[in-house]
């Protein structure tokens, strides 16, 4: 069925635009551009929908003009649209997300709209409906899969708009006191609401208080300032009487340490100390599952091994304390203390023999890194280290051989000692050890790591080797030991056999599935922002390598990386993208090549937690361990994808 679509695309903030506007664009047969030819917003739309489709029109008057709806210029443009439509033909309109030109543009084809009873949909934006309101002065709802936008005035119409999807977005209300007796009255189960700090109908941009997260439930509160930025969002749920935070707030670029349970519930540790998950294993419903306290300055790890029991490691307190490690033996409904330092990468040989690579802050004092090792299920940890790692810090993982029982360290602090280390003796010897301190087990440095003896740990690839010089490419974590030459990628006899990168990539995350590698490009701080991307390298059994095949690119800002890149139990390959500023998101995928946006956009600080410097605009800056704000809003970061990627 054909109809008519009004999308919003925001004040310069090109990468920001919702699934259901997003898809409109792919879908549409025309789309309106209504602003000069050559604009920015024409140039974004041909990005994403090729030439063909788009036809530019200016209005006479770009001012605040109430003359508008008497410009020649929509009736035109709508007498084109009917015949369209009367075609069968999908229409959009994409404007600016302005006040003053979207509110005036929408107001004055819409009513020609609805004199001509042509069917149309409004897909929000970032900052542009409320100007819909104060142009036709009349409640307007437009639709977005279980997403509804209205500017109801009444309390008849707020039924209508809850009873019309679980998600309700509500603009320039009349007077916030109706608001909130009006929520605290119905009480309307996993209905979440919107309430955008936005203009009125006299221009004054209304205030909302932060503390009504404890009075009103089901509100999302949105604040914006005067510039049309946004600054702050806090997130509830109406569950009962019981407010609980939900993925809107909380799914940050930085969801890289994950995991299944036996049960397939999915676990994601989320920037800086929450833990999110899936009951029933699938990104449709992921929620918040423990908040973690003393306020940590980041999640580090997270493994979950044989038993079920979740392992995370946390960096840095800021209330003075370094590390720490929590283990739940419930699912994460509650955490105790493992031990008091911070593990980065995790293990479990097929004795259940645990060991944990700690990870040490640079100002932790007498710290040296170290494997700690557990025969009982996490009750006693062991030192297992090599004696001379003194000073050195980070173990950034560690990996038990599933075919030898071989334990392998990787560490990447200082040179000569930096790289892939191998325990002297297998691993299952460990549990009937009468040596606590099991020096017969140091770990020694491998100089020449053979084919066989590939680094794979129970939930999954984790290291690789490169078979070339015996070093190790840490898929952990963004700044990858691999620097910049290349790394032959070498598998277990039980899986495919190799792929090759090319000279210039640095992979963090690797996964296979059917008869294809899939690998992500971790950039580093690289001058090249346009390189973050997904790779499938397809294994045809040959001695010969096949080039990568890039199947999900992000955007320029998206300098550090896709995180991680997993397949899970289903054969559902997921990956977070990490920009160097603002918000990322994570992606899942059936087949590799059409991939979904399993997250909401982060709306908080967030910090430069992985080194000194940051580009924002392509500009080298200076931060230290600093702040700075990302943007929000209520739909989803697309920022420029190539044309082959597919959103659901």
């Amino acid at each position: 069925m054909s109809s008519v679509s009004m999308i919003g695309l925001g004040i310069g903030l090109k990468e920001h635009l919702t699934f259901g506007a997003y898809n409109q664009l792919i879908n549409s047969d025309y789309i309106y551009i209504m602003t000069k030819s050559g604009s920015w917003m024409e140039n974004f739309v041909r990005d994403i929908v090729g030439e063909g489709k788009i036809r530019t029109y200016m209005p006479n008057n770009v001012k605040w003009n109430s003359e508008w709806q008497k410009d020649p210029i929509f009736k035109k443009v709508v007498d084109e649209v009917e015949k369209l439509v009367a075609e069968g033909k999908q229409t959009t309109f994409a404007m600016a997300g302005d006040v003053a030109i979207y509110g005036n543009v929408a107001g004055s084809i819409i009513p020609i709209l609805r004199e001509r009873k042509i069917t149309w949909k409004v897909f929000p934006g970032v900052s542009f409906l409320n100007a819909l309101s104060i142009s036709t002065g009349e409640p307007i709802v437009g639709e977005n899969d279980n997403f509804v936008v209205t500017f109801a005035q009444s309390i008849d119409e707020l039924d209508t708009a809850f009873a019309s999807a679980n998600v309700v977005v509500l603009y320039n209300p009349a007077e916030c006191y109706d608001l909130r007796k009006y929520i605290k009255s119905r009480k309307v189960p996993y209905a979440k609401m919107v309430l955008h700090g936005v203009y009125n109908r006299t221009g004054k941009i209304i205030d909302l208080l932060t503390d009504w997260e404890s009075k009103i439930h089901g509100l999302v509160i949105l604040k914006r300032d005067k510039n049309i930025t946004f600054s702050k969002s806090i997130a509830c749920q109406s569950r009962s009487d019981k407010i609980n935070e939900t993925k809107t707030s909380y799914l940050s670029h930085h969801l890289g340490v994950n995991g299944w349970d036996s049960r397939n519930r999915f676990f994601a540790a989320c920037f800086p100390d929450r833990l999110m998950w899936s009951s029933k294993g699938n990104p449709e419903n992921i929620q918040l599952r423990y908040k973690f306290p003393d306020s940590p300055c980041d999640i580090r790890g997270l493994f979950i091994d044989s038993s079920d029991n979740i392992y995370v490691g946390l960096k840095g307190f800021k209330k003075g304390r370094f590390g720490r490690t929590f283990v739940s033996t419930d699912a994460g409904e509650t955490f105790q203390m493992a031990f008091e330092q911070c593990f980065w990468g995790m293990d479990e040989d097929k004795s259940n023999n645990l060991f944990a690579g700690v990870y040490h802050e640079c100002n932790e004092p007498d710290a040296s890194c170290s494997v700690l090792w557990s025969a009982d299920g996490g009750n006693t940890w062991a030192n297992v280290s090599a004696p001379q790692w003194k000073d050195q810090l980070h173990v950034h993982h560690v990996a038990v051989n599933p075919s030898t029982g071989w334990l392998y360290a990787c560490l990447g602090d200082k040179k000569g000692l930096r790289g892939c280390w191998r325990s002297k003796v297998i691993t299952v010897d460990l549990a009937t050890s009468s040596d606590v301190g099991c020096r017969e087990i140091m770990l020694s440095k491998t100089i020449k790591v053979a084919p066989g003896d590939i680094l794979v740990s129970s939930s999954g690839l984790r290291m690789v080797v490169d078979t070339a010089e015996g070093s190790l490419i840490r898929l952990t974590n963004p700044l990858s030991q691999c620097l910049s030459r290349g790394c032959k990628l070498i598998k277990l006899d039980w899986e495919l056999k190799f792929a090759d990168s090319n000279n210039t990539l640095q992979f963090i995350g690797i996964c296979f599935k059917d008869e294809y590698i899939y690998l992500s490009d971790d950039t580093g701080l690289a001058l090249n922002l346009d390189s973050v991307i997904v790779y499938r390298v397809k294994d045809d059994g040959s001695s010969q390598p096949t080039s990568p095949e890039p199947v999900l690119k992000a955007s320029k800002g998206y300098g550090w990386g896709s995180f991680f890149l997993e397949c899970d139990r289903n054969g559902r390959i997921w990956t977070a993208v990490r920009p160097v500023t603002g918000k990322g998101s994570v992606w899942y995928s059936d087949d590799g090549l059409t991939w979904t946006n399993a997250s909401e956009t982060l709306s908080e600080d967030v910090p430069c937690w992985r080194g000194t410097h940051t580009y924002r605009d392509g500009t080298l800056q200076q931060t230290g361990y600093g702040r700075f704000l990302s943007a929000s809003d209520i739909g989803v970061v697309v920022p420029h994808l190539s044309r082959s990627l597919i959103i659901k």
